[in-house]
């Protein structure tokens, strides 16, 4: 018997020593087109030895509160030495042993992101104002996030794109999109696997628009979380404050912000507001997007004026909920503080407060402060006297809407508006677009999407398999598949009543009257996108999501390719305040279009690009299942890419799936291969 090693967790687990490990790969079953396949060990049984009780935490135990059981744990497989490139194992059950279920391949990869969503990848360096320059400046982007020019409006033709020349089009209502060819790297690196692409260029233009999922703000509330401190000290002086709360007050000077807050777009400055009494221009304000619960903590450090008389301290906050900020009033007071000032002291505590509705301010963080002192003294601030805004929680999801007035920009996160679908639906979903394989290398974590039609292009390097065949039992060839139909639909999904544009689903063909007439092979989750003839009778994407100007509806997701147009005249942007004028050619997606250079629809082009010579494969199947001696070695360094010469049949096969090989004992496997018709 081959030395079977297992480590879980890291550690050596105690074997039976009759271990059956047998494994199953696939990548591509001709029965079933619309899968990607995987690798998979059945599962087989740990014996209850005190080691093994240890590494699972004691599964047996009805009232464990051990987390083994609903984990997918870290593992290692070696067969006399050799890595079998399982990597994951779990604990399905227990009786008089542990039963033990391993993992490999295609199947960790797929699984690892088939419950995160789209919203979950990190593209977090493409969080930006919604403002009129990012806009704009987004339109020559060819990677990360785009604002293309779509038609949102159900009730188009309106004002917000118009027909008259020259072409005018209101940026409040333009959205994210992001590049595709981002996301799956996203993805992927996300998994800690290096994808390589090999229709990268093909799809260097396609991407994901904004499909009408409830357009929010961001709702990560670590964006409201901000530090801001005095880096040097400095000597306050008596002033009146803003209302009559007591006789004398002096505002606190902050000299800088940590936690980054900034870069999640509460915290800016704000050139249109000069605050009473004083006439700096350059404040920095916190502005809260929704209502919002947090925690004011205040730590201020304090150098007495020497004479010991008693003072009366108090601390005011400037907070507002006026969208003008020119109107803010103190409206929180906080007695801290009674007593001999003439020694060193530091008032801290905290308090909590809540901010009531939209465009809420907590102003202003530079030159004078949120926080007011108030006292008959002078006193002299310590470095390293802080305020922190913490324990932030938004208590309602706030709709978003475009804001640019006193620079109160919104902010907006393209992840949070991508289709409403699971990573692993939308990788699946390109691969079945294109026609494309996943080769997966676990050993150097890397990701290979590979085209169908590349089987024939590394015909030289071919596995030649002639004398491997298991001679001793008879190959079986079929010849249909009641998988298929004659007509064998690719199709797009429905959006409502909106109709396709001709050449969205396409048909590949089988001549064989035994099979049912018609069949669904593929369904898209994404839905074909018309047009509408607008700034000045260009063909503009149409996705009806507002009306009146104002969120209606959601769409079924979709999918686009960019291009860059001339629309006869330079496009003017605006936000009905501010204006600025694009002079060079303009991005415009479509789905399909005349004479565009990657079509989307499976009519109009993909079938005839990508699914040749899959359609040459189906309408001639033959799958020859047949014995083949590999070994352990053969089958941890196969490669799918690589297709199978047999001298006997004197054919090119793709292998489709190799189905219980064992690891542990000397015997033939069972290989299924599907003839590459290209010689009839």
């Amino acid at each position: 018997m081959p030395h079977v090693q297992l480590y879980i967790n890291n550690e050596l687990l105690d074997l039976k020593g009759d271990e059956s490990i047998e494994v199953d790969y696939s990548i591509f079953d001709i029965e079933k087109i619309d899968k990607r396949g995987g690798a998979r060990s059945y599962e087989f049984n740990l014996p209850k030895t005190n080691k093994n009780k240890s590494v699972l935490e004691n599964p047996e135990m009805v009232n464990s509160l051990s987390d083994v059981p609903y984990t997918r744990l870290p593992c290692l497989v070696l067969i006399d030495g050799v890595d079998v490139l399982i990597r994951f194992a779990e604990v399905g059950g227990v009786k008089d042993s542990y039963a033990i279920r391993l993992y490999g391949g295609n199947t960790d990869l797929f699984s690892s992101i088939k419950d995160l969503k789209l919203s979950d990848v990190d593209l977090s360096e493409y969080d930006e104002f919604w403002v009129l320059d990012e806009i704009v400046a987004s339109l020559a982007n060819t990677t990360g996030i785009i604002y293309p020019i779509i038609d949102y409006h159900q009730d188009s033709p309106n004002s917000y794109l118009n027909n008259d020349p020259p072409p005018v089009i209101r940026c409040d209502f333009m959205l994210t999109s992001v590049f595709v060819n981002l996301l799956l790297q996203k993805i992927f690196s996300g998994t800690g696997y290096a994808v390589t692409n090999e229709i990268e260029d093909d799809t260097v233009d396609l991407i994901l628009p904004y499909n009408g999922s409830q357009l929010v703000r961001n709702k990560d509330a670590r964006r409201y979380e901000a530090t801001f401190t005095v880096d040097a000290q400095y000597t306050t002086s008596v002033q009146m404050p803003p209302s009559p709360i007591l006789s004398y007050g002096t505002w606190i000077k902050f000299d800088s912000v940590t936690n980054a807050s900034d870069n999640f777009g509460s915290y800016w400055k704000h050139g249109n507001f000069n605050p009473f009494p004083f006439g700096a221009n350059t404040n920095i304000f916190f502005r809260f997007a929704e209502n919002t619960r947090f925690t004011l903590e205040y730590n201020l450090k304090f150098v007495g004026d020497g004479l010991n008389n008693p003072a009366e301290i108090t601390v005011c906050t400037n907070f507002t909920a006026v969208v003008d900020p020119s109107q803010e009033t103190p409206t929180t007071v906080q007695h801290l503080f009674t007593g001999d000032t003439t020694n060193d002291f530091t008032l801290s505590g905290e308090f909590e407060m809540q901010t009531g509705d939209y465009n809420t301010f907590l102003s202003n963080f530079d030159d004078f402060n949120c926080l007011m002192i108030f006292s008959i003294r002078n006193f002299t601030i310590k470095a390293g006297s802080y305020v922190r805004i913490k324990n932030v929680e938004i208590l309602e999801e706030g709709k978003l809407k475009y804001v640019d007035t006193y620079q109160q920009k919104n902010y907006l996160t393209p992840a949070k508006l991508l289709p409403d679908m699971t990573q692993a639906v939308f990788v699946k979903s390109y691969m079945q677009m294109f026609c494309l394989l996943p080769i997966i290398n676990d050993v150097y974590k890397t990701a290979r999407l590979i085209e169908f039609s590349s089987l024939i292009s590394n015909l030289h390097l071919c596995y030649d398999w002639s004398n491997l065949i298991d001679e001793t039992e008879e190959p079986e060839l079929t010849f249909i598949s009641d998988k298929y139909g004659q007509n064998n639909l690719f199709k797009y999904t429905q959006d409502g009543e909106e109709p396709k544009p001709v050449g969205t689903d396409g048909t590949i063909l089988i001549d064989n009257g035994n099979l049912e007439f018609e069949k669904t092979i593929v369904e898209l989750p994404f839905a074909a996108t018309n047009t509408n003839k607008r700034l000045v009778d260009n063909d503009i994407p149409q996705i009806r999501v507002f009306r009146e100007g104002l969120y209606n509806d959601s769409r079924e997701p979709r999918i686009l390719t960019i291009d860059r147009i001339d629309l006869g005249d330079d496009l003017t942007l605006t936000d009905n305040i501010n204006t600025e004028v694009y002079t060079e050619d303009v991005p415009v997606p479509y789905f399909i279009k005349s004479g565009g250079t990657l079509n989307l629809g499976f009519d109009d082009s993909l079938l005839e690009t990508y699914y040749e010579l899959l359609s040459n494969i189906m309408n001639r199947v033959k799958i020859l299942s047949v014995q083949v001696r590999l070994s352990a070695s053969d089958v941890s360094q196969l490669d799918f890419s690589r297709p199978v010469y047999i001298q006997k049949y004197e054919s090119y096969f793709y292998i489709s799936a190799v189905k219980g090989f064992s690891y542990t004992e000397s015997r033939s496997t069972l290989v299924e291969l599907v003839k590459l018709n290209i010689n009839g």
